[in-house]
């Protein structure tokens, strides 16, 4: 017997009054069809029986309708799911990388939103500048991304009178590029530390 079956041929107790479906179920709920008081129909997956005749007030319509769907109890709390990639913190993002991206490389989004390097050699890249990586990553592993403020690390040896640019390859560098577009990347505060703060790119001619 397949569930239209036995649905039809079920009988229901409800306040003490035995529903015979076989004879009052009328299928389902269709606009414009008047529908007798004790007749049965299916909407939403649920069945409800008429509680006036009436037209055109379809079911939950609780003045109509009263649901009388048998239901089984509520099932065991399935398994969690996977976590989420983690999230960034204030000045930082966390992205997919692209790529692989090396430590404190400058980075763009690609057209599926991954972590790839920005290179000043590019004009394609001009304006598209969106951080600085904070450790390196292989492709498709996740990667945070300084994208505004101080960021500081010990192998850096910055002039704190010059600005640093976009480099090629994402790398950052104190010496304005000569083809491309030159983007200034930020300040450095100390020579360990970058104040992260992007300006508007200019292609050269």
């Amino acid at each position: 017997m397949n569930i239209i079956d036995a649905i039809i041929n079920a009988s229901i107790v409800k306040n003490g009054t035995i529903l015979s479906l076989g004879s009052a179920y009328q299928g389902i709920w269709t606009a414009g069809v008047t529908y007798q008081k004790g007749q049965v129909v299916s909407a939403s997956g649920n069945l409800f029986v008429c509680l006036d005749t009436h037209a055109d007030h379809s079911p939950p319509d609780t003045g109509f309708w009263e649901d009388i769907t048998m239901r089984g109890p509520t099932g065991a709390t399935g398994p969690p799911g996977n976590p989420g990639s983690p999230g960034g913190s204030g000045n930082q993002v966390v992205l997919q990388a692209g790529q692989i991206l090396g430590g404190h490389r400058a980075i763009l989004l690609d057209s599926a939103g991954r972590a790839v390097y920005a290179d000043s050699s590019d004009v394609s890249h001009a304006g598209r500048l969106f951080g600085i990586t904070a450790h390196a990553a292989v492709a498709d592993e996740f990667v945070t991304v300084h994208v505004i403020g101080e960021m500081i690390e010990s192998s850096w040896v910055w002039d704190i009178a010059r600005p640093v640019f976009l480099g090629t390859n994402g790398r950052l560098t104190q010496v304005p590029p000569s083809t491309g577009f030159v983007q200034v990347i930020g300040q450095p505060i100390t020579a360990q530390s970058l104040f992260l703060n992007p300006k508007p790119s200019i292609t050269l001619a």
